[in-house]
């Protein structure tokens, strides 16, 4: 029988060192290091939760230090539920955000949540303020390749339908080539 060795690792309510078992750290779990801070945890006010993961940092903003998520965004739970942390942020210090509302960052930056980098406003608004800041996806298309080594013009860019978004992608010419020379001299040798 293989024998299962424990992970080390941090409570995040007591910040004492403690040992999980793998298997909880795979699922998202072995955060606490018993039920009582994970209870207390989950119990604590917005106030307190936003007090403890809040982090000023040189550049002017409060970073979120609890969880994150793969895009960038913070999040925490608040009355059973999980919740963006500018979103708390937001509700700690203005109250309730009206329906229909997002809560945007003036500073671009995913896991800030400092109040004064953050503002209401709806999602055209978001979208139009990421246009005029260039951040966008977009008709704006890029001068260079992903590797950044060749320009996305003339022969250089093949066009591939893209059957789940029908739309059209662009690749680099010379990028796909290089590959699949790369991949024949794998296979030869």
């Amino acid at each position: 029988m293989a024998q299962t060795r424990s992970v080390p690792r941090i409570c995040r309510y007591c910040h004492k060192a403690f040992l999980a078992y793998p298997h909880f750290v795979k699922i998202g779990q072995g955060l606490y290091c018993n039920r009582t801070c994970r209870g207390m945890a989950m119990r604590m006010s917005p106030e307190a939760q936003f007090a403890k993961y809040a982090e000023t940092t040189s550049s002017g903003c409060w970073h979120w230090q609890g969880t994150i998520r793969p895009d960038g965004y913070g999040y925490a739970r608040y009355n059973g539920h999980r919740i963006l942390a500018h979103r708390l942020s937001w509700l700690v210090h203005y109250g309730p955000i009206p329906s229909g509302l997002w809560v945007l960052h003036r500073c671009d930056n995913p896991i800030c949540v400092k109040p004064e980098h953050l503002w209401l406003g709806t999602h055209q608004a978001n979208m139009d303020d990421m246009s005029s800041k260039g951040r966008g996806r977009g008709p704006k298309q890029r001068e260079l390749c992903i590797r950044g080594l060749h320009r996305m013009e003339g022969h250089n860019v093949i066009k591939i339908w893209n059957k789940r978004r029908e739309s059209f992608s662009r690749r680099c010419r010379a990028c796909s080539n290089a590959g699949q020379r790369e991949r024949r001299h794998q296979h030869a040798g």
